[in-house]
């Protein structure tokens, strides 16, 4: 009898845990499957930090000889999963510097033959109130 019951005890486990790992199975992100779909397999995200806004970025090669990849990249409202703000920046880089404020930096072109100074791509933008700014203000 002490073996039976033993026996019965370990089957009923195994059936217990098996049907528990079906049940369970992770929501898949919608952020994610979003980026993958827009951007390919080798994307980067960073949320700030409340987790309400995410950039979604990849480095591209406009040529293959270009020494300066350019960085896509888009800003993500994650609750309504609305895209409010995307940029191109050749050789740049983006990063959250306060909860709802990212910086952007890129290099700047060349110099026309007028000796014209070439754009700053330097800005920050608000994503509470969707603003850009640029030359230092704020």
């Amino acid at each position: 009898m002490g073996l039976h019951s033993i026996s019965l005890t370990i089957i009923s486990s195994f059936i217990f845990l098996f049907s528990c790992n079906k049940g369970v199975k992770p929501k898949p992100d919608p952020v994610k499957q979003y980026a993958e779909k827009r951007f390919g397999n080798d994307y980067l995200y960073d949320y700030n930090a409340t987790k309400e806004f995410v950039i979604l970025s990849k480095f591209y090669k406009i040529k293959p000889s270009d020494p300066f990849p350019t960085l896509r990249f888009e800003v993500m409202e994650v609750k309504s999963m609305e895209v409010i703000f995307n940029d191109n920046l050749r050789g740049g880089k983006v990063l959250w510097i306060k909860d709802f404020i990212l910086e952007t930096d890129a290099l700047k072109g060349i110099p026309g033959p007028e000796g014209q100074n070439p754009k700053d791509k330097t800005y920050r933008y608000h994503v509470k109130n969707r603003k850009k700014y640029s030359g230092g203000f704020f």
